[in-house]
């Protein structure tokens, strides 16, 4: 079977954070609001729909409802609901709130647990939760991986009913829920008979539907892939056709301990921080799973996303790897971006 990786190679220089850039043109009107710690916007072609402003408030008003819906950190959430409920008795949810968590346990399954919900306790005992990185114990390490099991929550498909078989289980769906979200937004675009448009939050997740105008008769929507370590350098332009993509990196959130730097995604699998790649970009059919596997890939490593994305044809990835000898970088692509 002919390969679908290509190989780029050079050298670290300045870090910038991993990010996607939206195309600059003129003749795009633009709708944005803050949500789930992070600025979502919508791009429509200017003078195409008279409904556009319209139906793009409609779109960010699904972000917002679905912000207040599953967030972490707000006490009325069903998210905070089930975190406090589901560990003695069964909650009953709505089809949205059943078919999300259903999704995410299938990609906890299908990434070897390198993708988790329930992965929280980790993310606090490193001091992420606040900001404010730290070294844990071996020990804290310990108890928090004890609790961290998305195996260990139970559905029940009939009575559409979500429970947790360990009562110290909490689900936190920050590494899927803005992707989940820019879908419900882009359904809502469709819905009110828009078909070319771009959604993207805090630059880090993108939907791309139907085609920019102006772009030489091109389909699709054109962007540029920050490279995650050149400042103010592009790693790739790709051209975006009714498709998603998901970034992952740790050049924001981190912390250096006796001259070793700790990332912000911990291998839920061993608690430790994920280190074996730099940055990982991923093109899927929605944002939801271009966000999930961004972040699981980043923790499996480059043989095993490579292993992934070869079986799985819709799903594609461009990840940064570093090269201890020499202090450089590899960027491996893996499909035909």
């Amino acid at each position: 079977m002919q390969t679908r990786r290509q190989f780029i190679s050079g050298s670290i220089s300045d870090t910038d954070s991993l990010s996607l850039a939206k195309p600059s043109d003129s003749l795009l009107i633009t709708a944005s609001r803050s949500a789930m710690a992070g600025e979502f916007e919508i791009d429509l072609n200017a003078n195409q729909y008279p409904q556009g402003m319209e139906c793009s408030l409609d779109a960010l008003d699904e972000v917002t409802r679905l912000d207040e819906k599953l967030s972490f950190f707000r006490p009325n959430s069903v998210t905070s609901y089930l975190n406090v409920v589901a560990k003695t008795e069964a909650v009953e949810v709505d089809d949205e709130v059943f078919g999300f968590v259903r999704e995410c346990v299938v990609l906890w399954r299908e990434t070897g647990g390198a993708f988790d919900i329930t992965a929280a306790p980790l993310w606090e005992t490193w001091g992420f939760a606040r900001r404010d990185g730290r070294l844990p114990s071996d020990t804290e390490i310990s108890n928090a991986l004890d609790a961290v099991c998305c195996g260990a929550i139970e559905l029940d498909e009939s009575a559409k009913t979500i429970r947790f078989r360990d009562e110290r289980l909490r689900l936190n769906f920050g590494a899927v829920g803005k992707g989940f979200a820019i879908d419900a937004a882009g359904r809502t675009l469709l819905a009110g008979g828009i078909d070319d448009f771009l959604i993207h939050g805090s630059f880090s997740s993108i939907l791309a539907n139907g085609t920019q105008h102006n772009t030489n008769n091109e389909s699709g929507w054109q962007v540029g892939i920050a490279h995650p370590l050149k400042r103010g350098q592009r790693l790739r332009e790709i051209r975006l056709h009714n498709v998603a993509v998901g970034t992952s990196g740790t050049q924001q959130q981190f912390f250096v301990h006796r001259g070793k730097r700790y990332g912000h995604i911990i291998d839920p699998r061993t608690g430790q921080p994920s280190d074996s790649l730099i940055g990982v970009t991923v093109i899927a059919p929605t944002a939801m799973l271009a966000d999930a596997l961004s972040t699981a890939f980043f923790v499996m490593g480059p043989d095993a996303t490579i292993e992934y994305c070869e079986n799985h044809e819709n799903i594609k990835a461009l990840i940064t790897i570093p090269v201890k000898k020499g202090g450089g970088y590899e960027i491996v692509e893996v499909g035909e971006i």
